[in-house]
């Protein structure tokens, strides 16, 4: 999701003061900028496909020939 999205989500909540709110912002965006450097990405927007993706890794990875 987007970093507004997030925001959002987060104020729906209404379980974190708008401190924690900016401060768990700020910690995914410095999250994201390390994204290329992950083998797999999986995005959690729903469950059961989150956890298919999640499958899907674990599978690639016990298949995987590694030189």
């Amino acid at each position: 999701p987007s970093m507004e999205m997030l925001r959002e989500r987060l104020l729906k909540r209404s379980s974190d003061s708008k401190k924690e709110i900016a401060k768990r912002l700020k910690v995914a965006r410095e999250e994201v900028s390390f994204m290329s450097k992950y083998n797999y990405v999986v995005i959690n927007n729903r469950l059961e496909s989150a956890l298919e993706n999640l499958r899907s890794i674990i599978v690639a990875e016990r298949c995987r020939v590694r030189v």
